[in-house]
């Protein structure tokens, strides 16, 4: 989306929520112009601001530099949360011992579970006991 057309609908969308006099966006702000946003994003990412300026009480209407703290978190996958081990099917905790290249043939359940948890810890630098 060109910036002209962001800085355009924030202003809109700021005015709609009575902050139009108090509004400094810029279509030459650099922060505003590194954005790669949907019109669909930046909506959400305006009302992130907008929520968090009424949570800390502020009637400042949202900037450039504050509107850029919610991109990342916009822009973000959504986080893909693992059941834990003792929850997971067997499938499961087959496939996930070969996504760590872990050696499962022959192991039971309590044994297969324990080397995924110290495969796990290996990779994240830690040190499994």
């Amino acid at each position: 989306m060109p910036v002209d057309e962001i800085v355009a609908l924030l202003r809109q969308w700021e005015k709609e929520r009575g902050k139009g006099d108090k509004v400094r966006l810029d279509i030459n702000d650099e922060v505003i112009a590194a954005w790669r946003v949907t019109r669909e994003q930046l909506h959400r990412v305006w009302e992130l601001a907008v929520a968090q300026r009424r949570k800390d009480h502020d009637p400042s209407a949202v900037n450039a530099g504050f509107l850029d703290r919610f991109i990342a978190k916009v822009l973000a996958p959504p986080r893909v949360v693992k059941p834990p081990l003792r929850s997971m099917t067997g499938p499961q905790l087959e496939a996930e011992a070969v996504r760590l290249s872990v050696h499962s043939r022959g192991k039971g359940r309590d044994e297969l579970i324990a080397l995924i948890e110290h495969k796990r810890t290996e990779l994240r630098g830690g040190h499994a006991a």
